[in-house]
């Protein structure tokens, strides 16, 4: 299945997919698994990303994009999409995602809510 980021605004949602694609390929993988991949101690700590207790440092979203086989525009976009967490204001949200895409020479987007 493939899931393609560009359709998400919220990072936990698309490493939640992710994540659920990667388990039902490898059944061996679990919180734990990822966390440990990370460098991580605790299997808590993804789980902690996802619901944005935790910001990723660059580090740590290199992990996550080799662990989810990102490109590095994807992996740039995921990086987005955790600053963008922190903006409330939907016209500087729509006004960010348009510079990112123009700058990435992606074509316009049809914003979603995911």
């Amino acid at each position: 299945m493939h899931i393609d980021i560009f359709e998400f605004r919220d990072p936990g949602a698309f490493l939640k997919l992710k994540y659920q694609a990667l388990k039902e390929a490898e059944p061996g993988v679990s919180h734990r698994y990822i966390s440990a991949s990370l460098g991580f101690k605790s299997p808590a700590i993804f789980c902690q990303i996802i619901n944005g207790r935790i910001e990723p440092s660059p580090k740590t979203l290199d992990g996550l994009a080799r662990l989810f086989k990102l490109g590095g525009v994807e992996r740039d976009f995921l990086a987005h999409l955790f600053i963008l967490r922190k903006i409330k204001d939907n016209r500087i949200r729509t006004s960010v995602l348009a510079g990112f895409f123009s700058g990435h020479g992606i074509g316009e987007r049809v914003f979603s809510n995911r």
